[in-house]
């Protein structure tokens, strides 16, 4: 029998938690509803995902933010971790952004902004390969431009422009 979305919504106020000892309190109780709330997700968004695997994505998600001991970060991390079951309970995401959510990117660890630091945009091998090949492809498809084109372009341009202006 699938639990009706109106059973799970959750309504719980956006508090902060005073102390650390609260905070992964809250977290604990955070994750356990996440892992109840997967047979419906499944449903719900036709997941193709195993429980256990889903588990694991929940898991490595919060593993991820396990060795954060500022009671503010903690805090911020469990109103977007609410956020995103309220978002998902109330069918504000698709399908996309929930299997977004649970697929695994196991080629590359970096985050965006690590990548961009690196000046490397892409996120492995294949990727950056099949990009240099299409920059490639679409250069060598481009008309090519005598010398002393772009010198005669920018010598129309300032004639239109004078006569526009009238000198």
């Amino acid at each position: 029998m699938a639990t009706s979305a109106s059973s799970l919504i959750y309504t719980k106020t956006a508090t902060s938690a005073r102390t650390v000892l609260e905070a992964h309190a809250r977290s604990r109780e955070l994750f356990r509803k996440s892992v109840r709330l997967i047979p419906w997700i499944s449903d719900t968004f036709q997941l193709d995902y195993s429980k256990r695997e889903m588990t694991n994505r929940i898991r490595e998600r919060f593993d991820q933010s396990k060795d954060v001991t500022q009671l503010e970060i903690i805090n911020r991390l469990l109103h977007k971790g609410e956020n995103e079951i309220q978002e998902t309970l109330m069918l504000w995401k698709t399908r996309s952004h929930v299997v977004q959510f649970f697929e695994t990117n196991t080629t590359d660890t970096r985050s965006f902004l690590q990548r961009f630091l690196d000046n490397d945009p892409y996120e492995n091998e294949e990727e950056k390969e099949a990009a240099f090949f299409a920059n490639c492809e679409a250069l060598a498809k481009q008309p090519q431009r005598p010398v002393g084109y772009y010198k005669e372009a920018i010598k129309r341009n300032q004639t239109k422009f004078h006569r526009a202006i009238g000198q």
